[in-house]
């Protein structure tokens, strides 16, 4: 793939990115000059670490987010501007006057990477996986979600046991991810080996500490915005190395490069190099129940 195939791709293939470096066309540093954008070819991405499981249910890392953004929908997102919208519900959830419950539309014409339809029944089986799974990272962040109930093909009702503020925000991260109910019947804890949901790329394989692949999806919704063939995230865990082989064009993005490396980048003509800011938080976790873990 030419390296200015992927510029107008990247809204669909980068989630929360700290800072990237993209292979451009003639000139380099901050005012590189934006190239036409071509069809096809695959984006190779040099990721900071390697993501735990691909399950949403499950996983817990940074880098996770990233690669789950290609691949696994969630029912809301959060654009440039911060703002909640919806991704595959069809609009904001409508509340009851007391905030006790929250009525979700969803998308029609959706289907998983599987070829199987999306649907409320397939919305209530992720979400109640995210509730009650034995090891769920999700559980803690739906606590207040007692019942999730199908109100119709399209129409999901969540029960609340109190008012939850952050309840759209939860569904806009990794516990509003929604995953094929046929692959999760076929793999069930497995789900991570070979993960299916709605995306505009599908899983192909992963090697441990190696790779990610991904192809793109012939069945997404919105596939006329998929500009890329295929994307593959490699993981590179020294600074030196990501910028090193951005420097070869081995890889096109290279995720968080550390300052040492700024000036060569920024001074390779042949790269564009691009500063973003990502939602993040700091904080200590003190464990004060499980004391066995």
């Amino acid at each position: 793939m030419k390296r200015l195939h992927a510029r107008n791709a990247l809204f669909l293939v980068l989630g929360l990115v700290l800072a990237l470096a993209l292979a451009s066309s003639s000139t380099g540093g901050d005012q590189a000059k934006v190239p036409k954008l071509k069809k096809g070819g695959t984006l190779t991405i040099a990721l900071a670490e390697d993501p735990d499981r691909l399950d949403p249910t499950l996983a817990r890392t940074f880098v996770g987010r990233i690669v789950f953004a290609n691949f696994c929908e969630k029912l809301y997102d959060i654009n440039a501007k911060l703002q909640i919208v919806p991704q595959l519900a069809a609009a904001l959830p409508r509340f009851s006057p007391n905030g006790t419950s929250a009525t979700i539309r969803l998308r029609t014409g959706v289907r998983f990477n599987d070829g199987t339809r999306f649907d409320a029944q397939a919305v209530k089986t992720s979400l109640d996986r995210h509730r009650t799974l034995t090891g769920s990272v999700r559980a803690s962040e739906l606590s207040q979600v007692t019942q999730v109930t199908v109100v119709g093909p399209r129409t999901i009702r969540l029960t609340l046991s109190e008012p939850f503020a952050p309840l759209v925000a939860q569904l806009a991260d990794r516990a509003g991810m929604i995953m094929s109910p046929t692959q999760l019947a076929k793999l069930g804890d497995g789900f991570g080996t070979n993960p299916v949901c709605v995306g505009p790329f599908s899983f192909v394989s992963r090697t441990a500490g190696d790779r990610i692949e991904l192809r793109k999806s012939p069945v997404y919704y919105d596939a006329k915005r998929v500009h890329l063939n295929g994307v593959v995230f490699r993981i590179m865990t020294e600074g030196t190395v990501r910028a090193q082989n951005l420097r070869s064009r081995d890889v096109q993005v290279a995720e968080r490069l550390p300052s040492t490396e700024l000036r060569g980048v920024r001074n390779d003509k042949g790269l564009l190099l691009r500063k973003s800011l990502s939602i993040g938080y700091q904080g200590i976790t003190i464990n004060i129940a499980n004391k066995n873990g």
